[in-house]
């Protein structure tokens, strides 16, 4: 089946855009007909560093697909159908301790950017943390006519791989972990609300811990799924500690694959806006919340749009982990209002539609 070719737009020329750039037009040269990245003509020196960039790529694939350098954000939603978000300042991110605490450190950037980007009908990617409240953000004040914003959730998804194969590995030592082809299913909000709800190996699923640990041969009873979340979450928080996130590297991959998926009808793990009432049996848990409400869920693309590639009964989640769900959702909601509290009347639609 012949894949589909499209075009990528990149807004963010940090560390991981600059590794995004590489890795897509090295891995998927086949697969875009466009690359645009955008510079800030107020930061001295970005404009040089992505139109070096632009003539390095180039060399490498002589002609291929057309590849451009630009300060405005509307060539970029003209020349893009799928729009990656990978801003982000070091400076700023210094002082805090966790990636809840980066709530409200971008969304007057985002907002700039969708308006920047008008009504484009490109795909965003929100690759900048904290995924799952800029995505609220980026929806709000879209220009567009039907925006789908979607949040890069990948990195958790193979982090949480990596943490079975692992544990896999501890217990016998005769199996090649990184031969077994295993699936896992996460849900709920970006950092310390995710929950793991499933994993499939050799066309079994497991849902609670007791098929898990029959499924998998595990005999130790940290073994869990609940410890499975801990540790994915664990795992996020102390590489943001120390300020590095994930290597540059690793992560661009893992989107550029994101993308390739969301592109060609594949299948992976999203934030995008779900509707309790739709998407989710959720019994009294989640049906207050007001929508929309962006969760990290197993997903299948058509046509670029996300699509629930399963329904989602909080009710079979164990009673502390959907507690606890509903606990991180409503907490990363009042995290936002207190934010847009703080900064006056620039967030006033999001502000009214929460109450502010």
């Amino acid at each position: 089946m012949e894949e589909n070719k499209y075009r990528v737009g990149i807004i963010g020329f940090g560390r991981i855009g600059e590794s995004l750039s590489s890795s897509l037009v090295h891995k998927y040269a086949d697969n875009l007909s466009g690359l645009t990245i955008f510079y800030r003509n107020e930061r001295e020196g970005e404009g040089d560093k992505v139109k070096a960039q632009i003539a390095h790529l180039e060399d490498s694939i002589i002609g291929k697909f057309p590849m451009c350098a630009t300060s405005s954000l509307g060539f970029v939603g003209e020349n893009s159908d799928i729009i990656v978000v990978a801003i982000g300042n070091k400076e700023r991110e210094r002082e805090i301790s966790n990636r809840g605490g980066l709530i409200g450190l971008y969304f007057e950037d985002i907002k700039r950017i969708m308006e920047g980007i008008g009504i484009s009908e490109s795909t965003i990617l929100m690759a900048t943390n904290h995924v799952t409240s800029n995505c609220l953000v980026a929806q709000f004040y879209s220009q567009q006519l039907n925006p789908n914003v979607l949040g890069f959730m990948g990195i958790d998804y193979f982090r949480g791989l990596r943490i079975l194969k692992e544990w896999i590995a501890t217990e016998n030592s005769e199996i090649n972990p990184l031969e077994l082809k295993i699936d896992l299913s996460l849900f709920g909000p970006h950092g310390t609300g995710l929950i793991a709800t499933g994993a499939s190996m050799d066309f079994k699923t497991a849902y609670n811990d007791r098929d898990l640990k029959k499924m998998l041969g595990f005999k130790d009873p940290y073994k869990t799924f609940e410890n499975l979340a801990g540790q994915i979450i664990e795992r996020g928080e102390a590489l943001h500690r120390q300020g590095e996130g994930e290597l540059g590297v690793n992560f661009s991959f893992q989107i550029g694959e994101t993308i390739h998926q969301i592109m060609n009808d594949g299948k992976d793990i999203v934030a995008m806006d779900i509707s309790p009432n739709k998407h989710i049996k959720s019994g009294f848990y989640l049906k207050k919340l007001k929508k929309p409400i962006f969760m990290g869920y197993p997903v299948e693309f058509t046509n670029g749009l996300a699509l629930p590639s399963l329904e989602i009964d909080v009710k079979k989640i164990p009673k502390n982990l959907r507690v606890s769900l509903k606990d991180s959702l409503i907490e990363e909601r009042e995290k936002i209002k207190f934010y847009l509290k703080q900064t006056g009347s620039q967030f006033e639609k999001l502000g009214d539609y929460l109450n502010c």
